[in-house]
């Protein structure tokens, strides 16, 4: 079970009163996982999570290749920018050790974001530095290239029924 006083340990909520963060408490989901361990995955509901102990990372798949995104520590919360754009979950997150993790849902923080101010202002400018990253992430995404390996085939009153015959085919990262 979720305390107040974990929560207090989380700088996103360390600045409730104890009630408030009492009441969260009570709503927040307690989950335990070992290393390799899924937290989420890429395209289901979002929830937001805080983490309490262990090392989350943040994976996605990028063009059939699995890109490590950041890793988070304890302290952080992630899962915002999905409910926030009103979006199926965008990446996966998988447990690197043993982690605990506190988890809400959307309503929950929405009612942060309504509720307190100061939390409202750090959800909103950790959504805006990690959209920030994504300029970056672009630019370090490999692309893919389908190179066509083959040769003409024979020609039918002078024109090729086809290009090429295919020999072999391989996409490139």
């Amino acid at each position: 079970m979720i305390t107040a006083a974990e929560l207090a340990l989380i700088p996103l909520f360390a600045g409730l009163d104890e009630s408030a963060r009492q009441r969260l408490a009570q709503k927040a989901a307690d989950l335990r996982l070992e290393g390799g361990d899924w937290v989420i995955r890429e395209g289901e509901d979002p929830r937001v999570f805080a983490v309490l102990e262990g090392l989350p990372q943040v994976v996605k798949d990028i063009v059939g290749q699995r890109r490590e995104l950041e890793q988070l520590n304890a302290g952080e919360f992630f899962g915002e920018i999905p409910i926030l754009l009103g979006t199926a979950n965008l990446v996966s997150v998988q447990a690197v050790s043993r982690c605990r993790l506190a988890r809400f849902d959307r309503h929950q923080l929405q009612e942060l974001i309504r509720d307190s101010s100061s939390c409202g202002t750090t959800v909103f400018q950790t959504m805006t530095d990690r959209l920030s990253m994504a300029p970056q992430n672009v630019k370090d995404t490999p692309s893919s290239r389908v190179v066509l390996v083959g040769r003409p085939m024979t020609r039918i009153a002078g024109v090729s029924a086809v290009p090429f015959q295919r020999i072999g085919c391989s996409m490139t990262g």
